[in-house]
């Protein structure tokens, strides 16, 4: 199996080592994200997606990650979007997706992901606090909804 993906690389013109073997283009987008190095992990993440038989919603939301580090937010949404639409319960999604609506201004649909995210995740902290800012946001500073 493992010589079939290195075929499959080679023939996508994946990058290979100094040996002449390809590389793990999975290892290498998890290091890069690891070292914020956003825009090199974007393209390892989007020749990954080009080289998938079926699109990978983990993928999508990586790639949603890096488009929204690099401040892309509307390349961010489709790819947050998308992978919501091929996994419907994917809370990471949806709470990266609030991310977004929040940088753009959109508290309203920032604080539905969010709660979707919440629905999916009960007490996440990450999740909970973001959907507190956004509320302080919307109503001026006066805290959440009560």
């Amino acid at each position: 199996m493992r010589e079939l993906q290195r075929l499959k690389a080679k023939l996508a013109g994946a990058p290979t080592t100094s040996e002449g073997q390809s590389f793990d283009a999975g290892a290498s987008l998890v290091a890069l994200l690891g070292q914020k190095r956003y825009g090199e992990a974007l393209q390892v993440a989007l020749s990954l997606q080009k080289m998938q038989d079926s699109p990978d919603p983990s993928l999508l939301n990586n790639i949603g990650l890096c488009y929204y580090k690099l401040a892309r937010y509307p390349e961010a949404e489709r790819a947050y979007l998308e992978a919501i639409k091929l996994r419907p319960d994917y809370d990471t999604a949806m709470g990266n997706l609030s991310l977004v609506y929040a940088k753009q201004g959109r508290l309203d649909l920032a604080i539905s992901y969010a709660e979707s995210a919440l629905k999916l995740k009960p007490g996440d902290p990450s999740v909970s606090r973001h959907l507190d800012e956004y509320h302080r946001q919307r109503f001026g500073g006066r805290g959440g909804a009560q």
